[in-house]
C-alpha cells in the first residue's frame, strides 16, 4: 500500500471514462470508493485515500482548470474531462472536510 497506488487510481479514473462513469454510480464517501477501488485490484486503504484527498484540498487549480470552471474556452472533450476531474477534486474537497472534522 503507498501514495504511488492511490495516485495510480485516480490517473486511471481520468482517463478511463467506463472506470469513473462505474464509480459515480458506487461512491458515496470515502469507504465506498477505497472498497470500489479494491474490488478493481487497487491496494489502498481508507487512510491513504483520506491523506491524499487531504492533500488535494489545498492545490491550486492549473488553467485548463480554471478555463473550464469560469466557461473559458476549449474543445468540448478537454473541457469535459477538466470539468469532471474539477467535480472529482471538489467531491475530494468535501469528503476530506466531513472525514477530517
Amino acid at each position: 500500500m503507498s501514495n504511488a497506488e492511490v495516485e495510480r487510481f485516480v490517473a486511471d479514473l481520468k482517463s478511463n471514462d467506463g472506470l469513473r462513469s462505474e464509480l459515480s454510480g458506487h461512491a458515496s464517501g470515502v469507504g465506498s470508493v477505497v472498497a470500489f477501488a479494491k474490488d478493481k485490484g487497487y491496494d489502498i486503504d481508507a487512510d491513504e485515500a483520506s491523506a491524499y484527498i487531504h492533500g488535494q484540498a489545498g492545490r491550486e487549480l492549473n488553467d485548463d482548470e480554471l478555463d473550464a470552471v469560469a466557461g473559458g474556452k476549449g474543445n468540448e472533450t478537454s473541457t469535459s474531462q477538466t470539468s469532471v476531474a474539477t467535480e472529482v477534486s471538489a467531491a475530494a474537497a468535501a469528503i476530506a472536510v466531513i472525514v477530517l472534522t
